[in-house]
């Protein structure tokens, strides 16, 4: 199938389902195709008599000699010390545009935004006397207490994902996006908000969890069976 979708003869598939062009360009599909090439390669390859020890240095050095051999070079900024760095700032980082949420932009992000900032009803001015205070920052975890005269937006440091769960008061609410940013934006009563957001697991992923089990499971299955074909 892999190889399939990388011949001319699959382009209509492409214009069928035109999502699957944004998923994968054809040629990244030799990524699977260069894993099952490796098993079939070592499959049909004789065994060898040594040490194990020399297998392990041979495929260290094979690895290093690919890596300086094919390893494309990215531009400074986007180095893994430069995203860490700028990281540990605490102002975040730019994402990948297409995995952005409905409706956001990248591009309309500011760096210097606060983790969080109060703005009045419908994006007014912000009501004298409202004030928040941020009690938790984690990475699955927001918590905050706010106190406002009148009602009042919430605008986070967070993009509005879908499997974000905010609660106002202990009660389940579903937040609103940013124009154009495509943050997280949760409207409160007038008095104290007690406000939560939490990072859960949707179907999508326990879908995932689901194929993963079956495919281990399976996968022990047939080393068992293969086992006692061989004792036998």
């Amino acid at each position: 199938m892999s190889l399939l979708l990388m011949l001319p003869i699959t382009s209509l598939a492409y214009r069928l389902m035109p999502d699957l062009r944004f998923v994968q360009f054809p040629w990244r599909w030799l990524m699977v195709i260069g894993a099952a090439y490796a098993v079939f390669v070592v499959a049909v390859m004789p065994g060898f008599r040594g040490k194990s020890w020399v297998y392990a240095v041979l495929l260290a050095g094979l690895i290093a000699v690919c890596n300086l051999a094919l390893q494309p070079r990215c531009d400074p900024e986007d180095t893994p010390f430069m995203i860490a760095n700028l990281y540990h700032t605490g102002y975040g980082y730019m994402g990948t545009d297409e995995y952005v949420p409905a409706g956001g932009d990248n591009y309309e992000i500011k760096p210097d935004f606060p983790v969080f900032r109060l703005r009045g009803e419908g994006g007014g001015a912000l009501p004298s006397g409202a004030q928040g205070t941020l009690l938790r920052w984690s990475t699955y975890r927001k918590q905050l207490a706010v106190e406002s005269p009148q009602p009042v937006q919430l605008v986070l440091r967070l993009m509005n994902y879908p499997a974000w769960w905010v609660r106002v008061n202990r009660r389940q609410i579903m937040p609103q996006s940013d124009d154009p940013t495509g943050r997280m934006v949760i409207a409160l009563p007038a008095g104290h908000s007690e406000v939560e957001v939490r990072f859960v697991r949707t179907p999508d992923r326990w879908l995932g969890d689901g194929i993963s089990v079956v495919a281990f499971i399976f996968l022990c299955g047939f080393c068992y069976v293969e086992y006692q074909r061989r004792k036998r």
